[in-house]
C-alpha cells in the first residue's frame, strides 16, 4: 500500500512542475518577441531622429545634454529603493495596497530628488564651467516628478510577462518625444528642443500608463507592512544603484570635465550606437529574464541553469554579429551617417563596441543574482565593477589622456568577470566553456574581418 501512496504524492509535484515550465515558456517567447520588436522600432526612430537633429543642432547641444542626463540619472539612482523589482519579486506584489503604497513612495521620493537637484544645480554648473546648466537642469529634472506618477501597474504586467501594452506606451511616448524635438530644432538651434522634447515624452508616458494598463486605480496610501517589505528588499538595491551609476556613467562624468562640449557630443554619438545591442540585452533581461529567472529559481537550480544558458545563447547570437560590424566599420559608419564634424566618433565607436560585447555577455549573469533574491551579491558585484573601472580609467588617463580614459573604460568590463562567475556559480549558472568560447569566436571573427578589410582597401 505504501508504494501507490508514494506515487500519488509525487505525481502532483511533477504535474505542477510541468505546468510551471509551460506557463513560463510561451509568455517568455511572446514577451521576448514584443520587446525585440518594440526596441527595434524605437532604435530605428532614435537613429533617424539623431541623424536629423545632428544636422539641425550643433555638437555642443548634445554634449550639454550628456552632462544633464548624467546628473539626473545619478540623483535618481542615488535614492533607488527597488520599487519596480520589489513588485515583480514579492508574492504580495499584485495587491492594491502594495501597488498604491509603492506609488506613493515613489512620488515622495521624486519630490525629495527634485529638491536635491535644485540645491546642486549651481555647484554642478561651476564644476563643469557651464552656466547654461543653471537654467537647463531644473527644467529637465521635472521629468523625475512626472515619471514618478506613472502607474505601478507596469510592474504587475512585467511580473506576468505581459509587455505588449508597456511596449505601446514606450514606443508611443518616444514618437511624441522625437516629433517635439525635431519641431523645436527648426525653431531654436540650442539645447532647449532636446529639453522640451524629453518633458513631452514623460508626460505622454505617464498619462498613457493610467489609461491603457488597466488594474487598480492609483491613490495615495502608505501601509506599514508594505513599507517594511519594500525596505527589506530594496535596502541593498539602494547601495547597488549608487555603485551601478558610477560603474555605468563614470566615463561621461570624467570626460565631461576634460573634453570640450563638441567632443563630448561626438562621444555621445559613438556611445549611443555602441549601446544599441547592449541596451536590447539589458531591456530583455529586465522585462523577460528577471521574472523568468525569478520563477525558475523557485523550481530549483537545475531549472534556473537551463533557462540561463538558453537565454544567454540566444542573446549572444542576436547581439554579437552587429557589434562585430560596428568594430570593423566604425569610421566608415560614422562617415556615412554624419557630417565631418563627427569624424572622431569613428574610432570611439570601435573601442566602445568591444565593451558592448562584454556587456552583452555579462548582463544576463548579473540578472541571475537579482532574480534569486541576492540583492547583496548584486551590490557587491557593482562595487567590484566600479573598482575595476576607476583603476583602468586612471591608468589609461595617466598615460594617454582622454583617449586612455575611453580605452580604460572598455578594458574594465573584463576585469570583474571572476567575481561575477564566483557569485553565480553556487546557483549553477556559470558556464565557463560558453563564456570563453564566444570570446574566442569574437576574436577570430574580428581578426578575419580586419584582414579582409585590409585586403579590400589594398585593392581599391
Amino acid at each position: 500500500m505504501s508504494e501507490p501512496i508514494s506515487q500519488s504524492k509525487r505525481l502532483p509535484e511533477w504535474a505542477a512542475y510541468a505546468r510551471e515550465k509551460l506557463s513560463l515558456r510561451q509568455p517568455a517567447m511572446r514577451a521576448s518577441a514584443i520587446t525585440f520588436g518594440s526596441y527595434g522600432a524605437s532604435q530605428f526612430l532614435r537613429l533617424a531622429s539623431n541623424l536629423i537633429l545632428t544636422r539641425l543642432l550643433h555638437p555642443e547641444a548634445f554634449g550639454l545634454m550628456v552632462i544633464v542626463n548624467v546628473v539626473i540619472q545619478g540623483i535618481h539612482m542615488f535614492s533607488d529603493m527597488g520599487i519596480g523589482p520589489s513588485i515583480i519579486q514579492n508574492p504580495r506584489g499584485e495587491e492594491p495596497v502594495f501597488l498604491r503604497t509603492a506609488w506613493t513612495l515613489q512620488i515622495i521620493r521624486s519630490v525629495l530628488l527634485y529638491i536635491a537637484v535644485l540645491a546642486l544645480t549651481v555647484p554642478i554648473a561651476h564644476w563643469y564651467d557651464e552656466t547654461q546648466l543653471i537654467y537647463v537642469l531644473p527644467v529637465v529634472a521635472l521629468n523625475i516628478i512626472i515619471d514618478a506618477f506613472c502607474s505601478t501597474q507596469v510592474g504587475v504586467l512585467q511580473r506576468h510577462l505581459e509587455v505588449g501594452r508597456i511596449a505601446i506606451i514606450n514606443l508611443g511616448s518616444y514618437i511624441i518625444t522625437v516629433v517635439a524635438m525635431i519641431a523645436g530644432a527648426f525653431v531654436s538651434q540650442s539645447v532647449w528642443p532636446l529639453v522640451v522634447g524629453s518633458l513631452v515624452g514623460s508626460l505622454t508616458a505617464t498619462a498613457l500608463s493610467h489609461t491603457i494598463l488597466g488594474g487598480e486605480g492609483m491613490r495615495f496610501q502608505l501601509d506599514r507592512e508594505v513599507m517594511r517589505l519594500t525596505y527589506k528588499f530594496g535596502r541593498w538595491i539602494f547601495f547597488s544603484s549608487i555603485l551601478t551609476f558610477f560603474a555605468g556613467q563614470l566615463d561621461r562624468i570624467v570626460l565631461a570635465k576634460y573634453l570640450p562640449l563638441a567632443e563630448l557630443g561626438m562621444y555621445s554619438i559613438a556611445f549611443m550606437l555602441s549601446q544599441v545591442m547592449a541596451q536590447l540585452v539589458g531591456q530583455i533581461s529586465r522585462t523577460v529574464l528577471f521574472p523568468v529567472f525569478a520563477r525558475s529559481a523557485e523550481l530549483g537550480d537545475a531549472e534556473l541553469r537551463r533557462k540561463t544558458i538558453r537565454f544567454r545563447m540566444a542573446m549572444s547570437a542576436v547581439s554579437f554579429p552587429p557589434l562585430w560590424g560596428l568594430i570593423l566599420l566604425g569610421p566608415e559608419i560614422i562617415g556615412v551617417l554624419y557630417d565631418h564634424r563627427y569624424d572622431q566618433a569613428g574610432w570611439m565607436l570601435q573601442f566602445l563596441g568591444v565593451g558592448a560585447i562584454l556587456q552583452c555577455l555579462f548582463v544576463p549573469m548579473e540578472t541571475v543574482l537579482m532574480a534569486s533574491g541576492n540583492s547583496f551579491g548584486h551590490m557587491t558585484m557593482q562595487g567590484v565593477k566600479l573598482v575595476s573601472l576607476v583603476g583602468c580609467m586612471a591608468v589609461g588617463g595617466h598615460y594617454y589622456g582622454s583617449t586612455g580614459i575611453i580605452i580604460g573604460f572598455v578594458a574594465a568590463n573584463a576585469l570583474h568577470y571572476p567575481a561575477l562567475a564566483a557569485m553565480v556559480a553556487p546557483r549553477r549558472a556559470w558556464f565557463p566553456a560558453f563564456d570563453f568560447g564566444v570570446v574566442a569566436l569574437s576574436a577570430g571573427a574580428l581578426a578575419l574581418g580586419f584582414y579582409l578589410k585590409s585586403v579590400v582597401l589594398a585593392l581599391l
